[in-house]
């Protein structure tokens, strides 16, 4: 059995390669097989296309998995706005109550509160 690097060219093809019609497998190696410069280049085709088809499916879930990230920030991103906007509101609400209350025991003389305002 020869190893996987050894390739005999014998004038018009190559023995040692990988036989794909029999076994399927690339470490197993057939030792009859003899095939022609171009169909070395064609298996080589096939690997580097399931190799960037790989590639491909793992690109693809990334960019997924990314999306599903940036999706889930901007629904963060909204949140954070809302709850700041309802902040503001509750702090302008509470200041017009303090306001109004102070105003109020001003009328009603309330000897707590000072003329200069709250002590």
């Amino acid at each position: 059995m020869k190893s996987a690097s050894t390739l005999v060219y014998t004038g018009s093809s190559y023995t040692g390669f990988a036989c794909p019609s029999t076994c399927g497998s690339a470490p197993s190696i057939c030792s009859s097989t003899s095939l022609r410069p171009s169909d070395i280049f064609n298996l080589h085709g096939r690997a580097k296309l399931l190799e960037i088809q790989r590639e491909n499916a793992i690109l693809k879930k990334a960019v997924q998995i990314q999306n599903s990230k940036l999706n889930e920030k901007a629904g963060q991103d909204q949140e954070v706005q809302q709850l700041r906007q309802m902040l503001a509101q509750y702090q302008e609400q509470l200041g017009m109550a303090v306001l109004c209350e102070l105003a109020a025991c001003k009328t009603l003389h309330c000897p707590w509160v000072s003329s200069k305002g709250a002590h």
